[in-house]
């Protein structure tokens, strides 16, 4: 992704998230688009940001991440059309295996092409 669109990927990403802009405001810093395997995607239509996603390819390893969809394009499958370009790009990309972290919500879309549980992760947060 282009350096200029970063901006339009962190603010995407938030809403996507439900969460602060400044959240990810990092994602706007440029040097984000100079990082070596990492790749930002940015779902359009017809011009308009539906959702997000984010690869990190290391080796033979796809680590998929920030993948949202944008509360008003929910549930027309998007976030799974999303899902399978970066699995898609990832493996062109040389990957063999692909692994993410999922919300509740995101687990049937990836159920559906074909993600597994394979482990659980505790998350600590403060109040």
């Amino acid at each position: 992704m282009p350096s200029d669109e970063l901006d339009l990927y962190a603010r995407t990403v938030a809403e996507g998230f439900a969460a602060p802009h400044e959240t990810f405001q990092v994602f706007n810093n440029p040097s984000f688009a100079k990082l070596v395997g990492v790749t930002f995607y940015l779902a359009e239509v017809d011009g308009v940001p539906v959702g997000t996603g984010m690869t990190s390819v290391s080796g033979d390893l796809l680590g998929i991440f920030n993948v949202s969809t944008l509360p008003h394009y929910r549930r027309r499958g998007y976030g799974r059309a999303v899902t399978v370009e970066l699995v898609r790009a990832g493996y062109a990309a040389g990957a063999t295996t692909a692994y993410l972290y999922s919300s509740k919500m995101g687990e049937p879309v990836y159920e559906s092409v074909g993600f597994g549980t394979e482990e659980y992760m505790t998350v600590i947060t403060a109040p």
